[in-house]
């Protein structure tokens, strides 16, 4: 099963977590069957979070549930050096801030085997979970306006559980899983790496431009038993988006993001299975604040899938009412869509 986050539930793969408007195709560990894994990015590298738990902003697509969008930090606050040791690992990161600029550097290694050897739990690993994982991050302001930001980031990890074989009492004899144990070893490996850099401009108050480009990679090699399982997902991901803000109650978006990615799976000595899709698409959305306490954003999607040969038009919209210093009322609909 995936690991991920299950609104209204849905699964994992309906809802999409995004970061400074660039989809994460692999935003939760590997792990193994049952057990929960934790997201690849810390809590601290954010400072605005936005979910939709109905309707969401024509900005983006295949998506049926939800979408968690995240903002990275602008500039550092000051420059820092952290060092860290606890049960099951070490860390260390460090800050420096110029007067333009910062960059923030972390790694860590986690070993989890101290803490098991004192714990009890309810699951069996042979092998506790390990890993470690790297981050680079890197922003400047070139002018009063306007922000470049890039990031790299990467991760490996390493686990071995038992779990019940499935097929422990099928007599079929084209059961490859026939002749194992009750009880079968499954073993996780996974490697990540992801980047993005990402420009943002404002002129005169009145315009902005915001342009980005990511690229992911996860390559798991996972054993069942003796039975190797493979995976390689990858995404690379380009937008382009303008923003006229037309009065201070009305403004204009226009958008384009194009994104490729594909997944490839190998089972056992079973040939690979493996798909690539390319998706091009536009936006347009209004935003208008009739009066103080409402706001109404009205907007329209177009999407064509190269591997479908397909192409979507969609509306959207959301209204939200202020009912008081802490309360609104609001309401999304439109069209929400997702490949098979």
């Amino acid at each position: 099963a995936d690991n991920g986050m299950f609104v209204r539930g849905g699964d994992a793969s309906e809802a999409a977590i995004v970061v400074d408007e660039m989809v994460i195709q692999n935003a939760f560990l590997s792990g193994p069957p049952g057990v929960s894994t934790r997201s690849r990015f810390g809590a601290f590298n954010y400072q605005g979070v936005s979910f939709s738990s109905g309707g969401y902003s024509a900005r983006y697509g295949q998506a049926l549930s939800s979408v968690l969008e995240l903002n990275t930090t602008d500039l550092a606050d000051k420059s820092t050096v952290n060092l860290g040791v606890n049960m099951a690992g070490l860390y260390a990161s460090g800050v420096k801030r110029w007067k333009n600029s910062s960059l923030d550097v972390g790694g860590n290694f986690t070993n989890t085997s101290p803490f098991f050897s004192l714990a009890t739990t309810n699951v069996n690993f042979y092998k506790p979970p390990q890993g470690g994982s790297g981050n680079l991050r890197y922003a400047w302001k070139p002018n009063k306006n306007g922000i470049l930001k890039v990031s790299l980031n990467t991760s490996f990890s390493n686990s071995g559980i038992e779990i019940p074989n499935p097929a422990a009492d099928d007599t079929s004899t084209t059961n490859i899983f026939r002749g194992m144990p009750a009880k079968v070893q499954y073993e996780t490996n996974d490697q990540y790496y992801y980047s993005n850099i990402s420009y943002r401009q404002f002129f005169k108050a009145k315009y902005m431009l915001y342009t980005a480009a990511s690229f992911s990679l996860d390559k798991t090699d996972n054993k069942f038993g003796t039975l190797p399982i493979k995976q390689e997902d990858h995404r690379l991901q380009y937008r382009l988006e303008g923003k006229d803000y037309i009065t201070s109650r009305f403004n204009v978006m226009l958008g384009t993001d194009v994104q490729s990615y594909g997944i490839g799976k190998t089972f056992d000595t079973f040939r690979k299975s493996e798909f690539t899709e390319t998706l091009v698409s536009g936006y347009a959305e209004l935003e208008w604040t009739p009066i103080n306490m409402m706001a109404i954003r009205p907007g329209v999607r177009y999407e064509h899938s190269t591997l479908l040969n397909k192409s979507y038009v969609v509306p959207r919209l959301s209204l939200a009412i202020k009912t008081g210093d802490h309360s609104q009322v609001s309401l999304a609909g439109g069209i929400f869509y997702q490949n098979a």
